[in-house]
């Protein structure tokens, strides 16, 4: 079976926007595998721009409808968040068993956030990505071998513009 498709102009424009893309997807007798295509954007789209993928045609398959969706460009940011790693009990005796880390992360859309769990106590920095604009909130616990989480550090709050 085959498929042909294609990005079409909208607002965003081919070679400007975005590269001109188009193609045939192959799948062999009884292969049910997903199959995809890149699209590269340049750099400088125009954020609220957009453009079309169609399914244009297929052959040996009936997909019934054929199939389009709208790519618009939207801001998004990363943050890093990077932390020292605890040393000491609560009790001021020496650490030995860190396992990891929960970071928290929340926004004033989104007070429930998410957590994102580290298994590696030599881990003291990640990136946090794909965030729309607005205030964002992350805290820290570190967890030990028995899986006991420490109080959160203090909120540390972040601006996506």
């Amino acid at each position: 079976m085959l498929a042909t498709y294609a990005a079409i102009d909208g607002s965003a424009v081919a070679g400007a926007d975005y590269a001109a893309t188009s193609g045939t997807l192959f799948w062999a007798d009884g292969d049910s595998t997903p199959k995809s295509f890149i699209v590269p954007v340049a750099a400088q789209a125009i954020v609220g721009h957009s453009f079309s993928l169609a399914l244009l045609s297929t052959a040996g398959a009936v997909l019934g409808d054929i199939i389009d969706t709208t790519v618009k460009f939207v801001i998004t940011a990363t943050i890093n968040v990077s932390w020292a790693p605890p040393t000491t009990n609560i009790d001021g005796s020496p650490l030995t068993d860190l396992a990891g880390y929960y970071i928290c992360l929340a926004s004033a859309a989104n007070p429930l956030g998410q957590t994102i769990q580290i298994a590696n106590p030599a881990t003291t920095s990640i990136s946090i990505g794909a965030l729309s604009a607005g205030t964002y909130y992350v805290t820290a616990m570190a967890y030990n071998a028995a899986g006991t989480i420490s109080t959160p550090t203090g909120a540390v709050s972040m601006i996506v513009q």
